[in-house]
């Protein structure tokens, strides 16, 4: 397990219990994200955050960072990942938390005390009906500035460099040569964004229990086999025979 004391998490107050729930590691080894729930002494009464921790001694040390609290957050947190940014002249890695409602927000992990938030965006509208709480969020390829988010029933995979302010006009200069200041031009004002063109969704694997990368970007899922899903009904309250009355 993995201890945050009242002095990292930023909190105050004893009393509290804190459990880690969720962790993720930057690709280059140097931070630590963890998400942990504490209980307050109130029954009923949840806090907790995402915390950004700086990792030095191969490991052996841990620095807090930054954290956000669950309250500036859409709904509760389900996923965290690391991700490259789309352009230079940013962090040099973006990190996303998915939450229930399906929404994904980016942060810039470098900033100290609190989470700079960098944009975020929602594919409640691209899965349709499944709308169930991501499972992970997942880097589609090394050094690719790409996310799957990663559902029961469907994968969502979306390119952050489309990602466009809902005012930015259609097919913005979406391929142009990039620079420096494209970063900034991508992020925008920060607020929510649309996805442009409509990401992929791929469904043909349900339900799933598990996904993950492998260091050749090929991407392993679990499907819970249906015949299990049927073994878990309760049983049938009449069954007729075929042809039956």
């Amino acid at each position: 397990g993995l201890a945050l004391g009242a002095a990292a998490s930023g909190t105050s107050g004893g009393g509290r219990s804190r459990h880690v729930q969720r962790l993720s590691l930057s690709a280059d080894g140097t931070l630590l994200a963890a998400h942990e729930w504490a209980l307050a002494d109130s029954p009923g009464a949840l806090g907790g955050g995402v915390h950004m921790l700086a990792v030095g001694g191969g490991g052996a040390a841990l620095a807090h960072l930054s954290c956000v609290a669950q309250a500036r957050l859409p709904s509760a947190v389900c996923a965290l990942a690391f991700v490259p940014p789309p352009f230079a002249g940013g962090p040099r890695e973006l990190f996303a938390v998915g939450c229930a409602c399906l929404s994904v927000v980016l942060f810039d992990p470098s900033a100290v005390g609190h989470l700079k938030l960098v944009a975020s965006f929602s594919v409640r509208a691209q899965l349709g009906s499944r709308l169930e709480p991501p499972l992970a969020l997942l880097p589609a390829a090394m050094g690719a500035s790409e996310l799957v988010v990663v559902t029961p029933s469907a994968l969502c995979r979306v390119e952050l460099r489309t990602l466009a302010d809902a005012d930015a006009p259609a097919g913005a200069d979406a391929d142009a040569p990039r620079g420096p200041a494209d970063y900034k031009r991508w992020r925008g004002s920060g607020r929510a964004k649309s996805l442009v063109p409509q990401p992929r969704v791929l469904d043909r694997y349900r339900p799933l229990l598990f996904a993950a990368t492998t260091s050749q970007a090929e991407l392993v899922v679990v499907e819970r086999p249906w015949a299990a899903v049927m073994r878990a009904l309760p049983p049938p309250v009449l069954r007729k025979r075929f042809g039956g009355a």
